[in-house]
């Protein structure tokens, strides 16, 4: 099955900002990845996900450029009734403001080992409309969306044997999964982001369990690069990552 990050509240809560030109150098010196980390033939992989989470909107109608913050308060919330979303038997992991207005990710269950990949548009957040993704693309799990590359760029994993994946759009309705790369093996890609530099996305690597850190580097959504860390970073776990100008700022947990 997909490993997912361990339990925060186990772990001590790390915080890592990674400059831009550190970052690049160390993309220069990344050694290859092993190809012989441990496999467990015919482990189970059914992890039965949840009903899929509703979406939540403002109550009040948004104006054009979907934000709808009530002047004299805080907005108040009410939880959608999308029929499509709920006959989906999954999760939302990802959403981004973008496309033909916003753009969901995550998985849904459908008897395949680690699930289906599985992506959602919508106007205006109220209704939802699933993405139909064909073939192999359909494999594995979406953790995390932005926008770059082509257009946009969603990623995640899948398994067996465990490894990152990603996808790419042009227009956030119509996605191809990218093909598979030496830097994705043994590891999950749980969170990417647009910076200077074009995307970064941090994960785990995956034996039997998350256990470590894994940072990917690419200029163009398509081609991903590992970056060599030291043993110190290594040890983390990262679980989101944002850009501020140049620089990057990761959070996770790290045991100790």
């Amino acid at each position: 099955m997909l490993r997912l990050p361990p339990d925060p509240t186990r772990t001590r809560m790390v915080m890592l900002i990674l400059a831009a030109s550190i970052l690049l150098a160390a993309c220069t010196s990344a050694p290859p990845l092993p190809t012989d980390a441990p496999q467990t033939p015919g482990r189970s992989t059914e992890q039965p996900l949840p009903t899929v989470t509703p979406v939540v909107s403002f109550s009040a109608p948004p104006s054009e450029d979907l934000t709808a913050a009530p002047a004299d308060g805080p907005p108040t919330w009410s939880a959608v009734d999308d029929a499509e979303l709920a006959a989906t038997d999954g999760e939302l992991r990802d959403v981004l403001v973008g496309g033909p207005g916003l753009v969901a990710v995550g998985g849904t269950t459908n008897g395949t080992e680690g699930g289906s990949a599985a992506i959602w548009t919508s106007i205006d957040g109220s209704d939802w409309e699933t993405v139909i993704i064909e073939g192999a693309a359909a494999t594995g799990r979406l953790l995390s969306v932005t926008a770059g590359g082509p257009g946009f760029v969603a990623v995640g994993g899948e398994c067996c044997p465990d490894r990152a994946a990603v996808w790419t759009s042009e227009d956030g309705s119509a996605w191809q999964r990218v093909a598979d790369q030496e830097s994705f093996e043994g590891a999950v890609m749980t969170s990417t982001t647009s910076w200077a530099g074009g995307l970064v996305a941090v994960g785990c690597v995956v034996d039997l369990e998350c256990s470590g850190t894994a940072i990917w580097t690419s200029s163009n959504g398509t081609d991903w690069e590992r970056v060599s860390l030291s043993a110190e970073i290594g040890a983390a776990y990262l679980g989101d990552i944002t850009a501020s100008g140049a620089v990057l700022v990761a959070v996770g947990t790290s045991d100790g």
